[in-house]
């Protein structure tokens, strides 16, 4: 058992790994007033994907009461309701008194602000987490702020993008086909697919019923993209456009420092 141990900056401790392995935590020295959860997308790393969040952003000020979790799950081989299984589990015990933070922060955290940052299958797997919340009455609901990046619920992964996705490796390029169908994730982020369309009409229908947590306070889309669709989601606001950004860079501090600041609007 070790707890947070050599300096990532002035205000937080070094990463360490959560109970599942998958999962990354960076906390902070003050008592935690907020939290910002990242989920990573297709194919994803917890923390490559958000790379400059575990090092440049730690610098700002206004983190300095801020833990930050990086959850990690199979983007690729997994589905994404097993993957939202997973992540509402987490969610529910962190803003529940944070059990599984024991081993790795000494005082577990009331969070008061619950920010939600993904980016592209993580969108998907997250709004099915809030749905979730919500069917549940989960009284966290409330504290959840939602930010999305180059978001995959409006579909649009094709065969053509499975190169880029999977690292542009000589061979994925001829996997086509052969890919999609060992991949369930690719069949379920299809536009029209039975899950799109069923996370949609229940998305509607909460947000009509006045839930504002499954209403993301801003979409950035990538400049480039050539892999999800940026047609906007119902309910979400007209997207954010970052200049010269790709679908895999879109979310990087490291690439546009931008990104830091759209993070942190959403804290107190």
């Amino acid at each position: 058992m070790s707890f947070l141990g050599l300096d990532a900056s002035p205000n937080h401790y070094s990463v360490t790994s959560l109970s599942d392995g998958r999962t990354q935590f960076i906390g902070c020295r003050l008592p935690a007033k907020s939290c910002i959860l990242f989920v990573h997308g297709f194919n994803g790393d917890a923390l490559d994907t958000w790379k400059g969040f575990d090092t440049i952003a730690l610098q700002r000020q206004e983190l300095k009461e801020t833990d930050l979790v990086f959850f990690g799950y199979d983007g690729l081989r997994s589905n994404a309701l097993a993957s939202a299984s997973f992540l509402f589990d987490l969610i529910d015990d962190l803003m529940g008194g944070g059990s599984v933070l024991r081993r790795v922060k000494p005082v577990a955290p009331k969070y008061e602000t619950f920010v939600i940052a993904a980016h592209s299958l993580g969108a998907v797997v997250t709004r099915w987490v809030l749905l979730r919340a919500y069917n549940q009455k989960c009284p966290w609901l409330d504290k959840v702020r939602y930010l999305l990046f180059a978001p995959a619920h409006s579909g649009g992964i094709v065969v053509d993008s499975v190169s880029e996705l999977l690292g542009g490796t000589a061979i994925t390029k001829f996997l086509g086909n052969a890919v999609k169908a060992k991949l369930p994730l690719l069949n379920e982020l299809e536009p029209g697919s039975v899950i799109l369309k069923a996370l949609e009409e229940q998305t509607r229908a909460a947000i009509a019923a006045g839930c504002e947590a499954l209403r993301a306070k801003r979409v950035v889309i990538a400049e480039y993209e050539e892999v999800v669709s940026n047609l906007p989601f119902p309910g979400d606001p007209f997207p954010t456009a970052i200049r010269n950004a790709r679908h895999t860079t879109v979310c990087k501090p490291d690439n546009f420092r931008d990104v830091i600041g759209y993070v942190v609007e959403l804290l107190p």
